[in-house]
């Protein structure tokens, strides 16, 4: 049996749908991926039976942005003292009419939005410690960070999680965005 892997630094902070066993072809009894999306989760259900009637107002917010073409697909869990109380997915694979719809064992590529999700968690566990203050310039942890710029010795951690730095994008893409 392969050994499963985990996105987090210990096992203990995620659930174990053991995802990979069924879809890695070198696993003998391995399931093909195709054939795992339209399977049962793997996930357990919510602890809470209303989770439909509880959440109702933030699963329509995600149904509307799928309507307005926003993303075409989304995953939701929501816990509260360590239970999970809504498990929940929305929308299909594409945006074509006869595309598949996700389930909860759906995977998602977040690309660039770890970088984010990450960093301002640490950020905010650190700040909640007193291990940080979100006003210090951000050269009084990296001195180096200012340089080859006099300027950056102004910028602050909240400055770089807000995004208003004033550090140029290493591709200005918005430039030429049409949408």
């Amino acid at each position: 049996m392969a050994q499963a892997r985990y996105l987090y630094p210990c096992a203990e902070l995620c659930y174990k749908p053991s995802i990979e066993s069924k879809i890695n072809p070198w696993v003998e009894g391995s399931v093909p991926l195709s054939r795992t999306l339209h399977s049962t989760s793997p996930f357990p259900l919510a602890d809470w039976e209303h989770q439909d009637a509880a959440f109702a107002d933030a699963f329509q917010v995600l149904q509307d942005a799928i309507a307005a073409r926003a993303f075409p697909a989304c995953s939701v869990a929501v816990t509260h003292q360590g239970k999970l109380v809504a498990l929940k997915a929305l929308g299909h694979f594409t945006y074509e009419a006869d595309a598949e719809p996700v389930s909860n064992a759906s995977i998602f590529d977040v690309a660039s939005l770890t970088k984010v999700i990450a960093t301002t968690a640490i950020t905010m566990i650190l700040y909640e410690r007193g291990l940080v203050d979100l006003e210090m310039p951000v050269v009084g942890i990296i001195p180096e960070f200012a340089a080859n710029d006099p300027r950056r010795e102004a910028v602050t951690m909240q400055m770089l999680l807000a995004h208003s730095s004033g550090l140029p994008a290493y591709e200005k893409l918005f430039l030429r965005a049409r949408t």
